[in-house]
């Protein structure tokens, strides 16, 4: 690969700028604004000012695998950067890749413990915390991954936030699932001074005990925009349907109607929570355990309560629905979303064709076929094709076997091809619906979700521009 120029555009020299403007920001750009190579010249310019000796990334496996190492040798003005993946290394290899004294080191958020483990940061002297690798940035890529302040991984990270000078966040979808998940990541850019030190001070400030649901919180009212002018001068969002030329994204809700005899063990399912599929009798133990099975029902199947990981076959509805849309298709590449491990094999054994990406052992391969054309059918798991994947070359139709309730799984999925480069004036969004189930209220709810990010988004940007005066 022979590397080209950066040409930035306007608005990453405004996010580079607000960036270098600060030591802890949050660069909240959706996919395909070029959020990697702009915290790439972001590194260079700290670097060549002697302020920072190193970098550590932490993100998705599979962007810290590909996407960095792969951006850092794309542009001419960062190949000079030495990116280290220590994802999936033992403990003497990553303790000995830290001593070499790589410009960025990438690992994944699961695997960050063994970086800042505070048994690996002690001195000599006491118990004072030392920084035996002289590691001066901390980037959080996709950081809704530290939104729980409660999480093992934000506890082992917390008291070695103190070693870096510099710490950033970056991710598209700063709250998929409310306003309290700013807290956790707004800590890790100032140790709690725009919204609190602990996540119960942010509960006492901007939240009350749910009236029905036992250890949940509601959000006070007018409390969006105390956390908003508390935090603008933290993060900047950028949308890329403000900032690009984006086709037209169109929802297509295919409705499936179960089989006389699934749709009568459903209803019955839903009042007894008991159900009985050859022979074997699964129970549904509690509500959230019933909103699951439910959906593995509408999708087909139930998982066996005798032999795990066993699907127990119920009917073919949204497999034939499947079919359809691919003979619509006429042979254009279509990228499918499932759920459950059962659905990507289900869909594997009626299109014996299909592509899975998830745990591909050649990915690169895989997408740079899927973008020639050459793969009618890539089917995958949006938490391992939701992120650092481009698809859109040659693909324009995304369809979702089954909804998720993960508003940053379903944004970052449909972005793998709704996205600057496609080449389509519209992009499709096929969404399969079991009629009268829970997937129309999963659906309900992720629309709202969304519209509530929409109103997040714009919110940032109102109060960002407010500070800018």
């Amino acid at each position: 690969m022979t590397p080209i120029p950066w040409s930035p555009r306007s608005y990453q020299e405004e996010a580079l700028e607000f960036a270098l403007g600060r030591y802890g920001a949050g660069l909240m750009l959706d996919p395909g604004l070029g959020k990697t190579s702009t915290y790439l010249a972001f590194i260079s310019i700290l670097l060549e000012r002697r302020e920072i000796r190193r970098a550590l990334v932490t993100a998705p496996m599979r962007v810290a695998k590909t996407v960095w190492p792969f951006e850092a040798q794309k542009w001419k003005d960062f190949n000079h950067l030495r990116v280290c993946d220590l994802t999936e290394r033992t403990d003497s290899q990553r303790d000995e890749l830290l001593s070499k004294g790589f410009e960025i080191y990438v690992i994944n958020p699961e695997s960050l413990y063994k970086v800042v483990n505070p048994q690996k940061l002690v001195g000599v002297a006491g118990n004072k915390l030392e920084n035996p690798w002289g590691i001066d940035l901390f980037l959080s890529d996709e950081s809704t991954r530290f939104a729980d302040a409660q999480t093992q991984r934000f506890k082992m990270l917390k008291p070695a936030l103190r070693f870096y000078k510099y710490r950033e966040i970056a991710t598209g979808t700063p709250t998929p699932n409310g306003l309290h998940q700013l807290f956790g990541q707004c800590y890790l850019l100032d140790d709690g001074r725009a919204l609190g030190e602990y996540i119960t001070h942010f509960r006492q400030m901007y939240m009350h005990p749910h009236p029905y649901i036992q250890y949940s919180y509601e959000m006070n009212v007018g409390a969006d925009e105390l956390i908003f002018e508390r935090v603008a001068h933290l993060l900047l969002r950028m949308r890329a349907i403000d900032k690009l030329e984006m086709p037209e994204l169109i929802n297509n809700v295919i409705e499936v109607d179960l089989p006389p005899a699934v749709r009568k063990d459903y209803d019955k399912f839903e009042r007894e929570f008991l159900i009985t599929v050859l022979d074997e009798t699964v129970p549904a133990f509690n509500r959230a355990s019933l909103g699951v099975k439910c959906r593995q029902i509408s999708n087909g199947f139930i998982y066996s309560q005798e032999q795990t990981g066993k699907a127990l076959p119920l009917h073919n509805a949204k497999l034939d629905a499947l079919e359809n849309l691919i003979e619509e298709m006429q042979g254009r590449p279509l990228l499918v979303m499932y759920e459950f491990i059962a659905d990507g094999l289900r869909i594997a054994e009626r299109f014996p064709g299909a592509i899975n990406v998830t745990g591909s052992k050649d990915i690169e391969r895989v997408v740079r076929d899927f973008n020639a054309g050459k793969i009618p059918l890539l089917i995958g798991h949006p938490k391992s094709a939701g992120h650092g994947l481009n698809l859109q070359a040659a693909c324009s139709d995304i369809c979702w076997y089954g909804v998720t309730w993960d508003l940053e799984l379903w944004l970052q999925a449909i972005a793998r091809v709704w996205r600057q480069g496609q080449p389509s004036a519209t992009v499709r969004n096929h969404i399969i619906v079991g009629r009268n189930t829970t997937d129309e209220g999963v659906m309900a709810g992720m629309l709202k979700k969304s519209a509530a990010q929409d109103d997040v988004d714009q919110a940032l940007q109102l109060y960002a521009r407010r500070r800018l005066g």
